[in-house]
């Protein structure tokens, strides 16, 4: 239910931005192929070649996205855009030629940085490491870099959930589940609901969102301890209607996530009753 809202919202936006289409798109391209929400399939596929043809017009030369036809790379939405086309080539779906190769050689060029971002060099590794490349020198470069600047501190990060989850993908599981351990016992599971008024790309519930998609996707086996509480970091701001294109995008990714997890690890759901006094009744197992 809550998707499906966020879906609607993404839906009936009335604006355009290279973030704005990509959030829309990945929106209808995760919940698509979900039968109750009841899409007409070739209607959904037409919408997403659409928005990936317009991207096609928002790529420069170096293989990053601008806002508009034009702009300057922006790596933030390069590395949000490539999230979207990995998604799409994931879940079968055609890609204009060169499009996904571009933002792939944009990701490289974030990956070999000397003073890059560390979690935008994280986040890059980690689409390469999905797409197939070879990325260990890139692990190695990048530990190297976290041990000086900040030893004993990126692991609770979501550098460090990103870096976990590359391990993950590079089969290495004990470096893998030692991190993202790390990172989720320290990560701030609060909903987030006051206003954000900074960079987009760094507000902590679309962060929150992030950290989540990749325990869910990647550490199942510490995924399916989740409690009902580890979940309000991400349905409590949707409730209140606390949500912009970016974090609703990142937001149905979660759901998503979680879903496919409750889905292979049989998680077991229950409605309560809550009365005024006395003990809590199962409803519904």
């Amino acid at each position: 239910g809550l998707a499906r809202g966020l879906e609607a919202y993404l839906a009936d936006y009335p604006h355009g931005c290279s973030e704005q289409i990509a959030s829309r798109a990945m929106s209808r391209l995760l919940l698509m192929t979900e039968v109750d929400f009841g899409f007409d399939q070739a209607e959904s596929a037409a919408q997403l070649q659409s928005a990936l043809r317009l991207l096609t017009t928002r790529q420069n030369s170096d293989g990053g996205f601008g806002y508009w036809s034009g702009d300057a790379t922006t790596d933030y939405l390069s590395v949000y855009v490539t999230t979207f086309l990995t998604e799409a080539k994931e879940a079968s779906h055609a890609l204009p030629a060169g499009l996904l190769d571009g933002a792939l050689n944009r990701m490289k060029q974030l990956a070999r940085a000397k003073d890059g971002n560390a979690q935008l060099q994280a986040a890059a590794i980690y689409l390469l490491t999905r797409n197939g490349e070879v990325t260990s020198n890139y692990v190695l470069n990048l530990r190297d870099t976290l041990e000086q600047t900040s030893k004993g501190k990126w692991q609770s990060t979501l550098t460090g959930a990103y870096l976990a989850s590359t391990y993950a993908l590079l089969q290495k599981r004990n470096e893998a589940d030692s991190i993202m351990r790390t990172y989720w016992n320290a990560a701030d599971k609060s909903p987030k609901l006051s206003r954000w008024y900074y960079d987009w790309f760094n507000e902590p519930q679309v962060q929150q969102a992030q950290g989540f998609t990749l325990l869910c996707r990647h550490f199942p086996d510490i995924a399916k301890g989740l409690s009902y509480d580890d979940l309000k970091m991400i349905t409590d701001p949707i409730r209140v209607n606390h949500f912009n294109t970016y974090s609703a995008a990142w937001g149905v990714l979660a759901l998503k996530s979680y879903s496919k997890l409750a889905q292979q690890a049989n998680v077991k759901l229950a409605i309560q009753s809550l009365p005024a006094s006395g003990s809590p009744a199962i409803l519904a197992p």
